[in-house]
């Protein structure tokens, strides 16, 4: 998979975890490893404008690029890290 259809299916499972309930605006977050890091939710970004390129990528050191991450970005990135068969981690706020 490239990075251009990972970011746009992280977007595409974003806006389905609003639509689905599972989610609720900004809250939540989806990260996925990427190369040699992962690439991670915005920070106070709502999820129906949120665009491929908004995806923010992360190395495990904590350095990113682009916008500013998820303020959860660390249990993101000890997961990844520390899990080599977890690729995703999917973070909700669910009404239940």
């Amino acid at each position: 998979m490239t990075e251009n259809d990972l970011r746009e299916r992280m977007v595409e499972t974003c806006r389905q975890m609003n639509a689905t309930g599972i989610n609720q605006g900004t809250s939540g977050n989806l990260s996925a490893r990427f190369g040699d890091g992962f690439l991670i939710t915005p920070s106070s970004l709502p999820y129906d404008t949120m665009e491929p390129d908004d995806l923010v990528e992360m190395d495990f050191s904590g350095t990113y690029v682009g916008r500013r991450p998820s303020s959860e970005w660390r249990f993101h990135r000890d997961i990844l890290k520390n899990r080599n068969d977890v690729d995703i981690v999917l973070h909700c706020h669910s009404v239940y």
